[in-house]
């Protein structure tokens, strides 16, 4: 189930489950979206990314127009930091480094069964897609990978990842030997940090909890963090940004917020 991690008049941040669509076409499902506007007496709540469904972790919902507007311009210009883990089934060789690939979409001509897939310059629809990993830890027999998107394109991850052998646990659409038992995929996304849209000078910051079940229990023990909670590992930092906000500007909630709550001072 779903859950809020902060909220304000002109913005929501929630930690989707595994499983979840956060907005879909198909009405018989129930989504994020529909879950929060019902919650929050909220019509016009809308998402401004999204996370594949058997992904996990957290969304931005902008509540107004001018929130919606403003995030995505933040998105479009690489200042929303975006943080995954990722659990792999390969050791990555190198244990980190940075990813360039162009990725032809799901759906273009040439793409196979809707997967998006590595293709070379120049390839008619593909588009750069640049991210960070970097080796943090091992559980038994697999390896765990921290994530930052420099673009944010579709099943950017799952396919980069896959496309060098390093597939992402329980992913079989992308070339996982199987999947998990409940459908998801070892991938989550743990991290945001934010301008917000509308105080200048405030940044915010939401770390989205672990499942706390499945293949998620070896990874919090793996990487030695009580409870589910990973935002106070400063180790799991990859190399920061000069233009990333600090952890004195930004405010997070460690759960479920009334309206107003863990808004920037």
């Amino acid at each position: 189930m779903s859950t809020l991690l902060y909220l304000d008049s002109w913005l929501a941040v929630v930690a989707k489950a595994a499983g979840e669509p956060v907005q879909t076409r198909d009405t018989r499902q129930k989504t994020v979206v529909a879950t929060f506007r019902e919650a929050l007496a909220d019509p016009g709540l809308q998402p401004v990314h999204r996370i594949d469904q058997p992904v996990s972790g957290a969304v931005i919902l902008a509540r107004t127009p001018e929130s919606f507007r403003r995030i995505h311009q933040s998105l479009a210009e690489g200042a929303i930091q975006r943080r995954y883990l990722a659990v792999v089934t390969t050791p990555p060789e190198p244990a980190g480094g940075v990813l360039e690939d162009y990725l032809l979409p799901g759906g273009m001509k040439g793409s196979k069964e809707g997967n998006t897939r590595v293709v070379s310059q120049g390839t008619p629809g593909g588009r750069l897609s640049t991210l960070r990993y970097e080796t943090i830890g091992n559980t038994r027999h697999h390896t765990i990978l921290l994530v930052e998107l420099g673009t944010g394109r579709q099943h950017q991850i799952r396919a980069q990842l896959a496309h060098r052998g390093w597939f992402v646990l329980g992913d079989a659409r992308y070339g996982a030997r199987r999947p998990l038992r409940d459908r998801s995929i070892a991938l989550h996304s743990w991290y945001l940090a934010m301008p917000h849209p509308l105080f200048s000078g405030q940044n915010l910051i939401c770390a989205a909890d672990l499942p706390a079940q499945g293949i998620w229990q070896g990874v919090t023990e793996a990487l030695s963090v009580p409870g589910t909670g990973l935002s106070s590992r400063e180790e799991m930092e990859i190399t920061p940004r000069e233009d990333h906000p600090q952890q004195g500007d930004l405010h997070r909630s460690d759960g479920p917020l009334q309206e107003g709550a863990g808004r920037s001072r």
